[in-house]
């Protein structure tokens, strides 16, 4: 998978692809105005429109032989090459908004987690909240699908996206935005061979939002044996379901969901089963009249679990924001909560 390259201007080497690639590329000089943001920065007390400011910048020559400051990323991907800020000055302007909702040293802290996410539908939102934000410094994204015409109706992609791998399209995006961040694929998805490659990526946190049960079994199995804590968000009622196998190692997998079943009982129950299955974990009696309406139908008149922008975003805020607090070690509880807005509103 195409990554963006970072290239120093200091380096002679590194230098002259530089040269090369702004003449054989889209070219976007971004430095004098990160420059002058991170100064405003740094004097909070100044107005933007400072003359004092200006003269900071000046009187450092902090613009003399820019082309030999900061740092330039190439994105092969849009055959774009942008002059920013080095490493550290860019996430301390990105991220400076957040203060302090979210304190410099936490901030610091959160550089130093990894959060994978599997299935990057609902999840790709989710990842967005998390890169936005920066609640990690490292993502692992798993997905094995492609997007398809009817995923637009809540995820955040282009048409010439259509038929390339979620968990690719996921992290351009991201790194389009934060190239610094650092983004671990597995574009065949989660499976029996590859799970305990989490284990080389010290994991801090699990988001589980994928379709399949068996998959469902396997991250938490995993999770469980390796202490690391689990949050699934389900579209219908905002429903959150958080495992602190972190902190209960011995907290049973999904309220005991899978009835103690194997990977491979699992993989040969019953259509019938799977169904009785999923109602179980979907908490049917307390679904929506619609979501309830809705699931008989599945593979009859609907093709699939019905989901909407609306309640997707929502979601990942949520799960974005239980997120940073568990990370962060705050005291959230394993359990399942809901977030219902017909409830909150009155609405009947």
């Amino acid at each position: 998978m195409k990554k963006p390259i970072i290239l120093f201007p200091d380096n002679p080497s590194d230098f002259t692809k530089i040269s090369i690639l702004i003449e054989n590329n889209q070219y976007f000089d971004h430095f004098e105005g990160m420059t002058y943001e991170l100064v405003k920065i740094n004097f909070p007390s100044e107005t933007p429109t400072s003359t004092h400011v200006k003269e900071i910048v000046l009187n450092n020559n902090l613009l003399n032989n820019s082309d030999q400051k900061g740092c330039f990323v190439y994105y092969p991907w849009k055959k774009q090459i942008h002059h920013i800020l080095s490493e550290d000055d860019f996430i301390k302007v990105r991220t400076n908004r957040n203060r302090n909702k979210i304190t410099e040293e936490e901030q610091n802290t959160l550089k130093g987690k990894t959060v994978a996410i599997v299935g990057l539908s609902v999840g790709q939102t989710i990842a967005y909240v998390l890169s936005t934000e920066r609640i990690c410094g490292k993502l692992v994204l798993a997905d094995f699908d492609s997007i398809e015409l009817s995923n637009l109706n809540r995820l955040k992609t282009s048409l010439d996206q259509l038929n390339m791998n979620k968990a690719i399209i996921t992290a351009q995006s991201i790194w389009e935005m934060d190239p610094f961040l650092e983004i671990e694929i597995f574009e065949n998805g989660v499976n029996q061979d590859n799970i305990e490659d989490f284990k080389k990526h010290k994991v801090d946190l699990i988001i589980e939002e994928c379709d399949s049960l068996e998959i469902k079994y396997l991250v938490r199995l995993f999770a469980k044996k390796n202490k690391i804590p689990v949050i699934m968000e389900t579209n219908d009622k905002c429903l959150i379901d958080i495992e602190r196998f972190d902190l209960e190692p011995d907290l049973p997998i999904l309220y005991n969901v899978f009835n103690n079943y194997t990977f491979d009982e699992i993989s040969q129950l019953s259509p019938q089963a799977r169904i009785s299955l999923v109602m179980k974990l979907v908490g049917f009696n307390n679904l929506s009249n619609r979501a309830k309406e809705s699931l008989p139908l599945i593979g009859k008149e609907l093709r699939s679990w019905p989901q909407l922008a609306s309640s997707v975003f929502m979601g990942a805020g949520i799960v974005g924001d239980l997120s940073r607090k568990i990370l962060l070690n705050s005291a959230v509880k394993s359990g399942r909560f809901y977030v219902d807005i017909e409830s909150l509103f009155d609405i009947a």
